[in-house]
């Protein structure tokens, strides 16, 4: 069997000398010391075990309670998407009819003369399908792969313009139709930040850099211009 160090040290077969019962003595007294310190960390272990099992009820119940609460959540959301349904099927008005306009619309004087049949042309077969015709092909269409070779420098801001008309829909549907149509008049909404494009709007150097790019060096005047020389010469 172990024999241990205080069995026999309780009963020693001669006495120590002294240097020996000193070191027996701090010896015992660390030993004490380890004791004391590992009763100390078991007291601690055990209330950390409590205290996480404490933590662990809490975090248990504070779930159940988020559950109850989504689904009270749910219910008050099915209950006021049904509510809505209901208002809006009561509210909900019916179309009105397009109006028919009987105004008298007005001819167009070139679709008058488009139906006007035209002669044949001296020394021109009369299987030749003309102007209007199915199989026409004009004259201009016969050179047109030099004439768009002509225009590839021509700057088309020149032509149709730098800037784009607005569109102002109070002007398209004024408030006296929405009176004769009986209906009230549409509301006026402020243009979110998402709606104003002016500030990406391209700048005066962009425009340029993109014209040299694409060689816009011509104006369509000039092209006239040179057009009438050539016919002159």
């Amino acid at each position: 069997l172990p024999i241990s160090f205080f069995s026999l040290r309780a009963t020693p077969p001669h006495p120590a000398p002294l240097g020996d019962q000193q070191k027996f003595e701090s010896m015992e007294s660390k030993e004490e010391q380890l004791r004391r310190q590992l009763e100390e960390m078991l007291v601690r272990t055990a209330g950390l075990q409590l205290q996480g099992r404490q933590l662990q009820l809490r975090a248990e119940r504070a779930e159940n309670e988020v559950a109850k609460l989504r689904a009270e959540v749910q219910q008050l959301r099915d209950q006021l998407s049904a509510g809505k349904a209901t208002v809006d099927t009561q509210k909900r008005r019916p179309v009105p009819p397009v109006p028919a306009f009987c105004r008298p619309q007005a001819v167009d004087p070139a679709a008058l003369l488009r139906r006007i049949p035209l002669p044949a042309r001296k020394g021109q077969p009369t299987d030749v399908p003309g102007p209007g015709e199915e199989g026409f092909v004009p004259q201009w269409s016969g050179d047109f792969l030099q004439a768009v070779e002509r225009q590839a420098d021509v700057d088309p801001d020149s032509l149709f313009g730098s800037k784009v008309p607005p569109c102002d829909l109070v002007e398209v549907f004024p408030e006296v139709l929405f009176r004769e149509m009986g209906m009230p008049p549409a509301k006026k909404l402020k243009r979110s930040d998402s709606g104003d494009w002016e500030m990406d709007a391209l700048s005066s150097k962009e425009v340029l850099d993109y014209k040299r790019k694409m060689g816009h060096n011509k104006s369509w005047r000039d092209l006239r211009v040179s057009a009438a020389l050539e016919r002159s010469e």
